[in-house]
């Protein structure tokens, strides 16, 4: 079950008159992120237009400074986009339409350094103009070219038709664009295109294609020159009659994999599809949003786990669903948005550097206009029902290895790790994490700090090493060694065999405790905690023991309430009341 923490949501604009909506986001290498969205007069207009406005997060200080992305003030400047280039430039994008001209909408892109500042005007991508809709989507190419997707609905006198654009520019010369046209339709309505550089260089673009009964979304490969491979194919591997597919979004796993997440308004759903990375199809189309609620606007995100996350709105609160690198949910849906209003919706969701999640989307106020919020979930990694290997490389310090015989390593800082079900080999690394082996036969190792770790059933090996470290077994016959530090050991329920290594170290029993074994009790400097059978007094404690009939051999057990523990390394006659802790 994936444990959830979040801190609250949090309002991106700083000016809440009007209308503020349609956010888009893109993590920064270094950490933070950058937002950027459309703000009735947000770009110093009067005229009740919106312009493109962003402003850069950072983890340690926050929200900058808003400032303006469009250069043109006059008109309507909407469907903004953000991506960071290899360099670390900014390239944002958006659709620009004149006064008065709502079907006179063209795309636009404009760079800017990660500080916020230009670094040249805005220039004109398309001469195609139209009424807009899914707005621009970027991505750049292993080669640096950029990819982009849009389209646009020509609807006047003598032409009606939606035109799907897949454009392949240099950021470095915008004024000259390659684009190819896609007749999508003439309704507008279900039109659109997402696209999506790949890892091998090459790219890929989904586009929804308005049909009659239904619109579908296919998929089209390019490679790095922007030329065509093959055929296109449906992306919905189980379509229906009547599908009305709209808003696709994709993203690549780790190991090459594609999936693709789109919104059918039939029945108005999200559903997704996998992708090998030579773009066979794995498996059928499944859905994603929760059967019988109402969903819209998918958006995806691959996380450091090799597994990935879908938000979207579900009956008008944001929801996020997670999943393994094998496409299996990791839990339910998990709501986002922590106030309804009038409704949220138009979610985007990305990953930071050091693997948290970012979710942000539009709220429609109480007061009849918009705002823009967003909310950041903790770093976390998940395994799947299947063996893996988790490597904490991002500091996400909390770690669930699920189904499997896993091997989950920390590393630094403070993590939190949890094995599950499976027979794991779980590695806290530096700082002060917990370790829980839960079901299976766990092997926990601590290292130099203050650690904790738990066995929980299964028959498990635990390994505080350096620091002063807290061991407890759980059921199961548990092996626990202290290591160097004043440790606190408690083997639990079954036949357990604990040692304290050096250092002061408490070993801790209850009653109905089974038979352990310490091999390695120092009077004088260990102690033994009996507070659990009450006792009346430490001489009624020391009563417990006896020496098995030979009082020089190193060797004290103790007996009482169904718990019995032979103690190596003292003799009765060398045990004192010191040594006890009632």
């Amino acid at each position: 079950m994936a444990i959830y923490r979040a801190g609250d949501e949090f309002i991106f604009n700083d000016v809440t008159e009007f209308y503020q909506r349609d956010v888009s986001i893109t993590a920064l290498a270094g950490g933070g992120f950058v937002a950027t969205w459309q703000s009735t007069n947000g770009d110093g207009g009067t005229d009740g237009y919106t312009g493109v406005v962003a402003r850069v997060w950072d983890p340690a200080t926050g929200f900058g400074n808003t400032f303006v992305v469009n250069q043109t003030i006059a008109g309507a400047q909407n469907g903004p986009e953000v991506i960071q280039l290899s360099d670390g430039r900014l390239l944002f994008g958006w659709e620009s339409a004149p006064p008065s001209q709502p079907n006179g909408y063209t795309a636009y892109a404009r760079l800017f350094d990660v500080s916020g500042t230009a670094l040249g005007n805005e220039i004109q991508l398309s001469a195609l103009d139209g009424k807009g809709g899914f707005g621009i989507e970027f991505g750049q190419l292993v080669n640096g070219n950029i990819v982009g997707g849009w389209y646009a609905h020509t609807n006047n006198a003598t032409t009606n038709v939606a035109t799907n654009q897949v454009a392949y520019f240099d950021p470095d010369n915008m004024g000259t664009v390659n684009l190819t046209n896609y007749t999508a339709g003439s309704i507008g309505w279900y039109a659109g295109v997402d696209v999506l550089a790949l890892a091998d260089g090459t790219y890929i673009a989904n586009m929804v294609f308005e049909g009659s009964p239904n619109s579908v979304t296919r998929l089209y490969h390019y490679d790095a020159a922007g030329d065509q491979l093959g055929s296109s194919m449906l992306v919905n591997q189980t379509p229906v009659f009547n599908d009305h597919e709209t808003d696709p979004d994709a993203v690549q796993l780790d190991d090459g994999r594609i999936v693709v997440v789109w919104g059918n308004e039939t029945g108005y759903k999200i559903q997704m599809q996998m992708f090998a990375a030579d773009l066979t199809p794995i498996g059928t189309t499944v859905q994603v949003s929760t059967q019988g609620v109402s969903a819209v606007n998918p958006a995806i995100a691959a996380t450091p786990d090799g597994g990935f996350v879908v938000t979207y709105n579900g009956a008008s609160s944001i929801e996020l669903m997670r999943y393994d690198r094998l496409g299996e949910a990791v839990d339910d849906a998990f709501i986002v948005s922590q106030v309804l209003e009038r409704g949220n919706g138009f979610p985007e969701a990305e990953i930071l550097d050091d693997g948290a999640v970012v979710v942000t989307w539009t709220r429609f106020t109480n007061d009849f206009y918009t705002d823009v919020f967003g909310r950041i979930l903790d770093p976390a990694l998940y395994g799947s029902l299947s063996r893996d290997v988790l490597i904490d490389r991002v500091g996400a310090n909390w770690m669930d290895g699920r189904g499997g015989n896993d091997t989950l390593i920390g590393r630094g800082g403070n993590d939190t790790i949890y094995g599950d079900s499976g027979g794991d080999k779980i590695y806290g690394g530096n700082g002060r994490d917990k370790l829980f082996g839960e079901v299976g036969n766990d092997v926990l190792y601590g290292d130099s700090e203050k650690d904790r770790l738990y066995g929980a059933s299964g028959a498990d090996k635990l390994y505080g090493g350096d620091g002063n470290d807290q061991l407890r077994g759980g059921t199961g016959n548990d092996t626990l060694d202290g290591g160097d530090g004043r440790d606190v050991l408690r083997g639990g329920t079954g036949n357990d065999t604990l040692s304290g290594g050096s250092g002061r170290d408490i070993f801790v029993f209850v009653q109905n405790d089974g038979t352990d074994t310490v091999l390695d009790f120092v009077s004088g400097d260990d102690r033994i905690n009996l507070s659990d059978f009450n006792f009346a007094n430490k001489a009624s404690a020391l009563a417990a023991f006896d020496d098995l009939g030979n009082p020089n051999d190193g060797i004290v057990r103790f007996m009482d309430s169904g718990t019995v523990v032979t103690f190596h390394g003292v003799d009765l006659a060398n045990l004192s009341s010191a040594d006890l802790i009632i």
